[in-house]
């Protein structure tokens, strides 16, 4: 462990990152930078493709990630689909998507065992393996051990060490995140856990916590579940203000006035997308039933987590619920309207679609409208002509707060459409100014 420590103060140390997504690439890159031989690991041939010729293949805007991959490369950081490469390898992050099953909502590690197998299986001695990757309470001790241990044929603490250091980033603030947020540093002993401080110092100027594999995931899965409930209040208020008719958002104005925690009063959307928030506080909750406590307190924590879900998964059911009122006011049958959608991504100014809340929309207007158009500028698929995605449609659905439509100009919108309405998922256009143009306008939690 102390060679391991003075190879990573050295700069000596080699680190292979295992998934280069959102999370693995960055991460790779910053280390690059830093000084380390990295190599990266992925299945993506076409995204190999790019990153070796200095291209990043994340559409996202983030700010130097071309240039970051770029210097990367220069520096000798390469991508491969090998495995191989783990055996010269000091250091391993894991950074795969760990998902969970759409109809159970449990633990879909397929990709984590996967890359764990084959880590174990080119694993040397004295190599740290450090997962990212957001994981349940309790599958570090469950899977990732186990794994890595059958694979290898070698013994964690004595052979190799482990840790997990689960990743704290959102797109379009990557590299900020990376550089500057605190991170829960669990490694398997005190001693791993030292090591690990050593190395993620080398990128980050944030606090590097200490403490055990569990408590970190359970601080990960955690933090995501709190702002997952934060979100479903808002939205609960919304639905609760277009139920009595008064404006939600002048309610949250209100509210926010009160000194304290209620100045950070979130507002309420079309619904919750990503990696990471409709999935996260189901993790959270896997190992409940085979752990300790009382069998009460254990169902009321439940209750909280599938009630939170359900309300953030009703919003773009809500959406249509509103695009059916606006129709009826502009005097069109819902089975004779063309409805154009803005926004395909769940978050602004990225391409990532992952549990996307447009997409849960458009499944609730499969067979209630004649024609569903999209467009989305960061979103391959839906970067068509923004015009000719409004031209002749019934109404106006925004899904996503993308840069580019501050810019659309609602004059000319209405001379594209057909009739004029408007429905919006984040109170994005002025209300009061669409409505004195002549459009039907709702909004969430609007009257």
């Amino acid at each position: 462990m102390n060679k391991l420590k003075e190879k990573i103060k050295s700069k000596e140390a080699k680190i292979v990152v295992v998934g280069l997504g959102y999370v693995g690439l960055p991460v790779a890159c910053l280390f690059a930078k830093a000084g380390f031989k990295v190599t990266g690991i992925d299945l993506d041939k076409k995204k190999i493709t790019l990153i070796n010729k200095g291209i990043s293949p994340l559409d996202s805007v983030e700010e130097g990630i071309e240039d970051l991959v770029g210097s990367a490369v220069k520096k000798g950081f390469y991508a491969t689909p090998n495995y191989i490469v783990v055996k010269d390898a000091e250091v391993i992050l894991v950074c795969v998507d760990t998902p969970v099953e759409a109809n159970d909502h449990l633990p879909a590690y397929k990709a984590l065992r996967g890359a764990l197998t084959s880590i174990g299986e080119n694993l040397r001695s004295g190599t740290l393996v450090i997962v990212e990757s957001t994981i349940a309470p309790g599958t570090t001790t469950n899977l990732v051990i186990p794994t890595l241990q059958k694979s290898s044929g070698m013994k964690a603490n004595k052979d190799f060490y482990v840790g997990h250091c689960p990743e704290r980033l959102m797109p379009t603030r990557i590299f900020k995140q990376l550089k500057t947020y605190p991170r829960v540093v669990g490694g398997l002993t005190p001693e791993t856990g030292q090591v690990m401080v050593e190395l993620y110092k080398n990128i980050t100027s944030g606090d590097l916590d200490r403490t055990d594999p569990l408590t970190a995931e359970v601080t990960k899965t955690e933090e995501n579940s709190f702002g997952d409930t934060l979100i479903a209040q808002a939205n609960a208020l919304a639905l609760l203000a277009q139920s009595y008719g008064v404006d939600g958002r002048e309610v949250i104005k209100l509210v926010r006035k009160i000194p304290g925690y209620w100045g950070s009063y979130l507002n309420p959307g079309p619904g919750v997308g990503g990696h990471c928030l409709p999935k996260d506080p189901y993790l959270k909750i896997m190992q409940l039933k085979r752990s300790g406590g009382e069998e009460k307190a254990k169902t009321l924590v439940a209750q909280l987590v599938n009630l939170t879900r359900e309300i953030n998964d009703y919003m773009p059911k809500n959406m249509a619920a509103l695009i059916e009122e606006a129709l009826k006011e502009v005097k069109v049958v819902p089975k004779n309207a063309t409805v154009a959608l803005l926004g395909f991504a769940y978050k602004a100014n990225t391409d990532d679609t992952r549990n996307s809340p447009t997409e849960a929309l458009v499944k609730h207007l499969k067979g209630r409208v004649r024609e569903v158009r999209i467009h989305d500028p960061f979103v391959r698929e839906y970067q068509g002509d923004l015009e000719t995605v409004l031209k002749g449609t019934n109404v106006l659905v925004l899904m996503c707060k993308h840069n580019d439509y501050a810019k659309i100009d609602l004059k000319k919108v209405k001379n594209l459409l057909a009739t004029a309405a408007i429905v919006d998922g984040w109170n994005f256009f002025p209300k009061e100014t669409a409505r004195k143009m002549g459009f039907v306008y709702k909004g969430v939690g609007n009257v």
